[in-house]
């Protein structure tokens, strides 16, 4: 039956079709082998197979283990399962975990024992302290025996199929969708009314820039698809989604669905939402987990909507009432039944210059608009293939824009629909309100090719003020230099550094430095100090977060109270001050 479905909808492709879905169908695989088995020519990366390919000493090595953990409280035999586990002395306080991973937990009797010895169980990271981890499993456990042993107990990260199983089906979705369909997803034509829009109200009560609402008003009116291209700061998701949900809720009876690529990115539109005032916490829901959801919006999540629902049709009258649902693509992906029971007519992407052609074409088969958000200028779709395996040398397919199969869907189209002069179906902002003019200067010149701009006058200017900060008398000269520059570079060297090494105590302890100098310039100018809010630290490693986290502690200061981490869990927030610790000892380490 289903080999018969796979023809039905493969058979009938035109040829440059067959050649679009085979192209991904290989790319899919490889991307899949590579996170099973890892490269063959680079012993770093063995993928999953890392579990039993590498040594102890390797993975301590790679912070890739937690290892020597004691059970403190286990409820794994409870409705709710989950376990408390004591850090000890031999646990490296500098692994590369944190809250939200998925892992496998395994018990250790013997030197040298690993995932192959002892049941191994899956599980997530629900809290991780100084000196204990909370582990959430991912099954209840009925037989306790495994943890009566005599053992310690080691966590390892673990990896989810879910991705790529949704790929292939994304790729089948769209093969099996009419041609019409596919040929508009693919390559989307101008619409009849191309040149003549209707004339519809845009802007409601939000305050916009006539950029703004000049792009809004393109986005209500546009047919299938449209691109929206909004560097850093210029009010993607904060304004421009935030205006676009209120212009649906006021002025149509549409259902609409916002999805992005990460969970911070889903807080991110759940505060635009929120934004919106009155009641519109009765009108939206979030799709996903609550480990990966911010405490605040835990409420909205929909299995806590629906948690004392017993009939189907109460489950639709939860449903029915809310017009508006939220969540990740991935997320999205694993509950995509949401589509039998309810009608979404507009689909918005946030971060969809994250996105894999693959993630999206099949989704897309199935609204009557979407809107997708992003900036290819930033991080691009992550993907571990060399790029003599992702390079398009076909010309039919070349034909599309599509060159390299590593392009997410969101830059090969913005390429073409510049290229053919279809400003119909995009929209790119150039006003940001986010950096002073010292800091953009750089991403301005290097990466925007001088088209950012800051606020009109009078919102920009503090985007132009110098800084005025009133300083400690017993400041020192770096002090002094730090507080009336907007952009400062401080030399660290690090010594007797170790090939591949990916921590530096230097630049940590110099940020712990930074930090504290702040702290005191806010207090000495009567400013709150709230480090959530005013500071965080910005990291390439994992490694060099738990030696930033460490050193923060041995200083006598609170680790959780600011944001350490890496750019892509950064991405869409702000801060008053970054840090960035490069951590960077070789050159080849630039390539990652």
């Amino acid at each position: 039956r289903d080999f018969q479905r796979f023809e039905q909808a493969y058979h009938p492709l035109h040829a440059w079709e067959k050649k679009y879905f085979n192209s991904f169908i290989g790319f899919i695989a490889r991307e899949a082998m590579l996170a099973k088995i890892g490269a063959p020519e680079n012993d770093n990366h063995s993928g999953n197979a890392a579990l039993w390919r590498h040594s102890f000493e390797e993975k301590q090595q790679n912070f890739a283990i937690l290892s020597h953990l004691n059970i403190l409280e286990n409820q794994a035999d409870q409705e709710d399962p989950w376990i408390v586990f004591q850090k000890t002395a031999q646990t490296n306080p500098l692994a590369n975990f944190r809250v939200g991973d998925i892992a496998v937990l395994y018990p250790v009797q013997k030197p040298g024992d690993n995932v192959l010895n002892h049941q191994v169980i899956k599980c997530t990271i629900t809290a991780l302290e100084s000196d204990t981890v909370t582990v959430q499993l991912r099954y209840r456990q009925f037989n306790l025996f495994p943890f009566q042993i005599e053992a310690y107990w080691n966590l390892e990260p673990d990896m989810l199929e879910t991705g790529f199983v949704g790929m292939y089906r994304s790729l089948f979705e769209w093969a099996a969708s009419p041609e019409t369909v596919r040929a508009q997803i693919v390559c989307p034509a101008p619409p009849p009314s191309a040149a003549a829009p209707a004339s519809l109200p845009a802007v409601g009560h939000i305050p916009l820039t006539a950029e703004q609402a000049q792009i809004l008003q393109k986005m209500t009116q546009a047919p299938r698809l449209f691109l929206l291209w909004g560097p850093p700061g210029t009010g993607k998701t904060s304004v421009m989604l935030h205006a676009y949900a209120d212009w649906v809720l006021r002025h149509t009876e549409d259902n609409l669905l916002l999805l992005a690529y990460t969970n911070r990115a889903v807080d991110e539109i759940c505060d635009a939402l929120d934004a919106l005032g009155g009641a519109i916490r009765e009108q939206y829901l979030r799709v996903g987990s609550r480990f990966a959801t911010a405490e605040r919006f835990r409420g909205q999540l929909l299995q806590q909507r629906i948690a004392g629902t017993a009939t189907r049709a109460e489950l639709r009258e939860v449903l029915e009432k809310r017009r508006i649902f939220v969540g990740t693509v991935a997320s999205f992906a694993q509950n995509d039944s949401l589509l039998q029971l309810k009608k979404f007519h507009r689909l918005v992407i946030d971060e969809a210059s994250q996105l894999l052609e693959p993630q999206l074409v099949g989704l897309l088969t199935r609204f009557e608009q979407a809107i997708l958000i992003g900036d290819h200028r930033q991080l691009p779709a992550v993907t571990t293939q060399s790029p003599e395996w992702t390079l398009v040398k076909d010309a039919d397919l070349n034909a599309l824009g599509l060159t390299n199969l590593s392009d997410s869907y969101f830059e090969r189209l913005y390429r073409q629909f510049v290229q053919d002069g279809r400003e119909w179906a995009y929209g790119q902002l150039s006003h940001q309100g986010r950096m002073h003019r010292d800091i953009m200067d750089f991403p301005n010149r290097y990466f925007y090719g001088g088209m950012l701009k800051i606020l009109p006058a009078p919102d920009g200017a503090a985007q132009e003020a110098p800084l005025s900060l009133q300083l400690p008398v017993d400041c020192a000269d770096w002090e002094r230099h730090l507080a009336r520059h907007r952009v400062v570079f401080f030399d660290v060297p690090t010594p007797n550094v170790l090939p591949g090494q990916k921590t530096s105590r230097a630049e940590a302890e110099q940020a712990v430095r930074i930090i504290r100098f702040f702290r005191r310039v806010y207090l000495e100018n009567g400013l709150v100090w709230d480090p959530a809010r005013a500071l965080g630290v910005i990291t390439p490693w994992r490694a060099q977060i738990a030696q930033m986290r460490e050193c923060l502690l041995e200083a006598g200061e609170n680790p959780d109270a600011l944001t350490t981490d890496t750019v892509e869990r950064y991405q869409g927030g702000a801060r008053d001050i970054i840090l960035v610790s490069c951590c960077v000892h070789t050159e080849y380490q630039l390539n990652s």
